[in-house]
């Protein structure tokens, strides 16, 4: 459920809903991540990983590490 709700927040952001810019200091939070583009998508990586942990088979386990990976932040290394 979660992993539904933050995937609905990012669309939103990203369409440009009202209040998609960053939060401030002590901002708005869904479901414990920022409310915006970069928190929810470290929001979405979580809830797939811990779902994969959770997975029965293996097929279930990689299709859902490769949808954390398509949701995960881009980050400079």
């Amino acid at each position: 459920m979660s992993a539904e709700v933050l995937g609905c927040g990012l669309d939103w952001v990203l369409s440009g809903g009202q209040g998609s810019a960053p939060p401030a200091a002590g901002g708005r939070t869904l479901l414990g991540s920022g409310l915006d583009e970069r928190g929810l998508r470290f929001g979405l990586e979580r809830s797939y990983r811990t779902l994969a942990r959770l997975a029965r088979s293996g097929e279930e386990r990689i299709d859902l590490v490769e949808r954390a990976n398509r949701y995960r932040p881009r980050t400079w290394v």
